[in-house]
């Protein structure tokens, strides 16, 4: 009886911490998405904004969000790549489909919801979950450090510190470097696992995953070219919502380059935030708001809200369209439209 007794209510336990999570995920968006909007409404109580400074310019907009898409195309194609390495013979139309259809699992609190989908998504293409999560992490981790690499780069000019505090050695940079890094320890964690496994499990065990560093470099590069054109997205996004036409110059450029790189990379670090929503767009308006404040005195601020806010409005809604657009366009057709076109054919 005590057996029973100590049975059901690890039971109830369990069921009951399933539910806490559940309400946690539900309750935290939302509630991180109105602490964000308030933040930004008791900032900009105290800066009011003059709308004659803002326009809709679609085209420039438009072409903020093929950035967002092609610079997540080349990061899904070195996941591609790296499941090709393996020997899976999955085509580029699947991993990519997998990959902007598992997007929306970071924005659920963790980080593994992605993985955790594009396992679920290539299931049925006969790719071993452990392949699928062994080259997720490393996408993941590379285009990460390869963000991280130009953020500590860029780091003087984004605004977020004084520059005499970087370049003296910061520990900021030091942080940066720290996320750069992560591939390499990564590739080196899984030389080991894969000796230790070996040793283990035997020669004829299934071979374990594991990229080679030169691929892990090639997508470092190939990274680091989709996180320029995140960047060329985020000026794009200011010159399409300011009235008067936005000087970005050369040190302009670097400097929203780095802004975006870090304000990426501190929402990826900080694991609770879905999409780290919130961190981003805080510390991305700050760096803006350093940056344009020389040309723009008070209306740096509400400029720099306004995009923080759409760029985050703008991605998500492009990820979302093009993860449904290849969702439906990756199905099978049903059992019935088969047998439907397969009588059209014989008749």
């Amino acid at each position: 009886m005590a057996g029973c007794g100590i049975g059901s209510y690890r039971g109830w336990m369990r069921s009951a911490l399933a539910w806490l999570k559940l309400a946690f995920k539900v309750v935290l968006i939302p509630a991180i998405a109105v602490a964000v909007c308030r933040h930004f409404w008791i900032l900009l109580q105290a800066s009011p904004p003059n709308l004659d400074d803002f326009v809709f310019r679609w085209e420039y907009l438009l072409a903020s969000a093929m950035c967002y898409l092609a610079a997540h195309t080349l990061w899904g194609t070195f996941f591609w790549q790296l499941l090709r390495d393996q020997g899976t013979g999955l085509t580029w139309f699947a991993a990519i489909r997998a990959y902007f259809v598992s997007q929306v699992g970071k924005y659920l609190p963790g980080k593994a919801w992605v993985i955790l989908l594009r396992m679920m998504m290539l299931r049925d293409k006969n790719v071993s979950a452990s392949v699928v999560g062994v080259c997720g992490i490393y996408e993941t981790l590379t285009s990460m450090a390869a963000g991280a690499m130009i953020a500590a780069m860029l780091l003087p000019y984004t605004g977020l510190v004084p520059k005499e505090r970087i370049e003296g050695g910061g520990l900021e940079r030091w942080g940066v470097l720290g996320v750069a890094m992560l591939p390499i320890g990564a590739w080196l964690l899984n030389r080991l696992v894969v000796r230790i496994a070996r040793r283990r499990l035997g020669p004829d065990a299934k071979p374990f995953p594991k990229p080679s560093l030169l691929r892990l470099l090639q997508g470092l590069v190939q990274a680091a070219v989709g996180w320029v054109l995140l960047g060329l997205g985020l000026m794009l996004t200011l010159k399409g919502i300011h009235a008067e036409p936005l000087s970005i110059d050369g040190e302009r450029a670097v400097g929203l380059l780095g802004a975006n790189s870090v304000a990426y990379i501190a929402g990826f670090v900080l694991l609770f935030l879905p999409g780290g929503l919130g961190a981003r767009e805080e510390l991305l308006q700050r760096m803006m708001t350093e940056q344009l404040k020389p040309e723009l005195g008070d209306a740096a601020l509400p400029l720099a809200i306004a995009a923080a806010l759409l760029l985050r409005l703008l991605w998500t809604l492009a990820e979302v369209v093009v993860g449904l657009i290849l969702w439906f366009a990756g199905r099978r057709p049903t059992a019935t439209a088969v047998e439907t076109t397969e009588v059209v054919h014989a008749g």
